[in-house]
């Protein structure tokens, strides 16, 4: 593998349909503990014969005002905060919009892992198994087999 391809992220696809009416919202993307959502791109498609307006949230907050779609008019918004919006860590995104619509988005997005790293010392503190005894302590010896101490 390449070190081009190695460094490089990968951008996932998220696709939805916009129903709700403003107060109520549609997910968008789901939320995932512990990650951060940054959107690249979002295309926004009205699929009615009338004009509509959608709205984007991160989580409960705007993060757009509303934005008109034309009858069957399509949305592309390209640069996102000049590189990408990065969403709030837990967060997911959601879509509202001012009038009952059938707006079909897409959104290209990445997943930055924001978790709390865990360190070699508890990553291997986590993996030792009792022997049976409660006060035993099994450690690994030279080749990596665990033994009692």
């Amino acid at each position: 593998m390449s070190p081009y391809r190695r460094n490089r992220t990968k951008v996932r696809i998220a696709n939805a349909t916009i129903t709700a009416v403003s107060g109520s919202l549609d997910e968008i993307i789901a939320p995932s503990d512990g990650y951060a959502i940054s959107i690249t791109q979002v295309f926004a498609s009205n699929q009615l014969n009338a004009i509509y307006n959608v709205i984007f949230y991160d989580g409960l907050e705007p993060i757009t005002p509303f934005i008109p779609l034309g009858a069957s008019g399509t949305m592309i918004w390209d640069k996102i905060g000049g590189e990408q919006l990065e969403l709030s860590i837990g967060s997911g995104l959601y879509g509202s919009s001012s009038y009952a619509c059938e707006t079909q988005i897409t959104v290209y997005y990445v997943l930055h892992d924001e978790s709390t790293p865990i360190t070699k010392d508890e990553a291997r503190a986590a993996s030792l198994v009792d022997v049976g005894r409660p006060a035993a302590i099994r450690t690994p010896n030279i080749r990596g087999e665990q033994t009692e101490s």
